[in-house]
C-alpha cells in the first residue's frame, strides 16, 4: 500500500485524509490502518457559514455527519491546524504531471494551505504538510491551466503508482 509506505518514509505522525465521496477514490483502509499504528488522524470539516475548513481528530469508531455538500465529516474531535499536519492525502477531480490538482471547485484546500505557496506566483512554499493527491489513471492529465491561487501538490497516488512532482 503505497500510501503506508509514504506515511512511514516521511515520519508522518499527523496525518490527514477524507471520506471519499461521488466515485472518490476509497481511502478508509489506508486511515483505518495508519490510525490503528498509533498515528494520528485527521478529517476535513467546513465551516456551517463561510468557506473555512479545519482538520478535526477522528478514529474510525467515531461518528460522522454530512455537510450541507453530502461529504462526511466528524462530528466530535479535537482541531489540528493544517500547517501541524505532516502528510495530506487529498482527493482529486484531475491533476498533472507538475502536481496541478483540479478539485470540486470550491477552493476549501487552497485557501487552507495557502501558507504553503503556490505554483505560478513563485513564491517559496513551506515544507510541511506534505500534499499527496489521490485520484485514478484516467485523472492523470499532461497539463491543467493553474490559477494563481491553486496550491499544487508534492505528490499524488494515482492507481498503484506514487508519483512525486517535487522533491
Amino acid at each position: 500500500m503505497q500510501g503506508l509506505r509514504l506515511a512511514l518514509s516521511i515520519g508522518a505522525k499527523r496525518i490527514a485524509g477524507y471520506v471519499a465521496t461521488d466515485g472518490e477514490v476509497d481511502i478508509s483502509p489506508l486511515l483505518a490502518e495508519l490510525a490503528a499504528r498509533g498515528h494520528e488522524v485527521h478529517l476535513p470539516r467546513i465551516s456551517e457559514r463561510g468557506h473555512d475548513m479545519a482538520f478535526i481528530r477522528w478514529h474510525p469508531d467515531n461518528a460522522l455527519r454530512r455537510n450541507r455538500y453530502a461529504i462526511p465529516e466528524p462530528v466530535f474531535g479535537g482541531r489540528c491546524p493544517a500547517a501541524q499536519l505532516d502528510l495530506v492525502f487529498v482527493p482529486l477531480l484531475a491533476c498533472d504531471r507538475q502536481g496541478n490538482r483540479l478539485g470540486s471547485g470550491a477552493g476549501y484546500y487552497d485557501r487552507c494551505f495557502a501558507f504553503r505557496g503556490t505554483g505560478t506566483t513563485g513564491k517559496k512554499a513551506a515544507q510541511r504538510p506534505l500534499l499527496c493527491g489521490v485520484g485514478y489513471p484516467f485523472q492523470l492529465h499532461d497539463a491543467l491551466q493553474a490559477d494563481p491561487w491553486d496550491v499544487p501538490l508534492d505528490c499524488a497516488l494515482i492507481g498503484s503508482q506514487l508519483i512525486a512532482f517535487r522533491n
